[in-house]
């Protein structure tokens, strides 16, 4: 199969089909095998994508929070180990057994912030930040969901308390610390935390994020069902991070390269934590992990957030990467994973699923 060819043509239906909306990038060995940008980029529709275009990535940006971690811990700055309370000592005794490293695996059984928060951000009228992920925990009354290490349950709370543990312990702003320790040195000049709503600052050729709403596309903003894209832009550490697909080829190159952790460093970021009864809960720091027949070791992780989806995969043992960055949602959810779901296959050396028709 020339994945290229196959990649570019299963990207070009699905644009046709009003699946796909955005900009993708596939690459092995380091060399570009295909790439392109679809559709526009502003709620008029009147700017063209580009190749180059920024994207909110959403929960992509979870391994970069891990990544500061892992360069805090190579410094011997935070035990991966110790309880998370150890370095937030404001944090409710009722989780003083939970770990950095069952946090970074999402088995801390903390609650989900987001109902409380939004409510409380539009009671208050002012925009959230990380450090009101903690007055939730300590105001709210919400209960764990589950002993530490008994299940693997997704949560976003954990990641916004290790922005504030890398902040807390390096003494810099989370934001500042991966721009700094991370962006910077790697060469990822479009890439930074951004909060449009809370700093009020525009980045040139962006792509915002619309949903589909009574027929035609708008910003998230715009309803009430979703506006906790405002009320909630001041949060780092679980997304927020923006970039585009070059800089996230380079990003991988940069990992190949050894030149923010080392090899031995990142294996421990694709191993999988254990629960307590010893069996692998499937997700290491910031990562998915899954063995591929035929292709080994594989580390990848999706975004949502209203108007955004992203993907990036690594296939470590093969040196495959594919990032796909989406600025449309909202039409046919089952449509999108199917393509997303086809990518994938496409990256991995798979024939992809055919695209089912789009729902009426």
């Amino acid at each position: 199969m020339d994945k290229g060819k196959t990649a570019e043509a299963f990207v070009r239906e699905a644009y046709d089909k009003g699946v796909f909306h955005g900009v993708y990038l596939l690459a092995e060995d380091g060399v570009i095998l295909s790439k392109g940008a679809f559709g526009t980029r502003d709620p008029e529709c009147r700017l063209p994508m580009q190749e180059d275009t920024v994207f909110e990535m959403a929960s992509v940006s979870k391994h970069f929070t891990a990544t500061a971690l892992m360069l805090l811990k190579k410094r011997g700055l935070v035990d991966i180990d110790a309880p998370m309370k150890k370095y937030l000592p404001e944090l409710p005794e009722i989780y003083k057994d939970v770990t950095v490293r069952q946090t970074l695996n999402h088995t801390g059984g903390y609650p989900d912030y987001k109902e409380w928060m939004w409510a409380r951000a539009k009671q208050e009228g002012r925009i959230f930040g990380t450090a009101e992920v903690m007055l939730y925990l300590i105001e709210s009354g919400d209960k764990p969901l589950f002993a530490p290490g008994e299940k693997m349950e997704y949560c976003n709370t954990g990641y916004c308390l290790l922005a504030l543990l890398v902040e807390r312990v390096s003494g810099v702003p989370f934001d500042d610390f991966i721009k700094n320790e991370i962006f910077v040195p790697c060469g990822m000049r479009s890439t930074r935390a951004y909060h449009r709503r809370l700093n009020g600052i525009s980045i040139d050729n962006y792509a915002y994020g619309m949903i589909l709403d009574n027929g035609k596309y708008i910003l998230p903003d715009d309803t009430p069902e979703r506006d906790y894209v405002m009320w909630l832009d001041g949060l780092s550490g679980d997304g927020i991070v923006n970039s585009n697909i070059f800089d996230m080829l380079t990003w991988d190159r940069a990992q190949r390269s050894e030149l923010i952790l080392t090899a031995s460093e990142q294996a421990e970021m694709y191993t999988p934590g254990l629960l307590n009864d010893g069996s692998p809960c499937g997700y290491g720091f910031g990562w998915f992990v899954r063995q591929e027949e035929g292709i080994g070791l594989v580390v990848d992780h999706s975004g949502g957030w209203p108007g955004y989806n992203a993907e990036y995969l690594r296939a470590i043992d093969r040196d495959i990467m594919l990032i796909l960055l989406i600025d449309r949602t909202g039409s046919d959810l089952d449509a999108r994973l199917a393509f997303i779901k086809g990518m994938v296959d496409i990256a991995l050396g798979k024939e992809p699923a055919p695209l089912p028709a789009p729902a009426e």
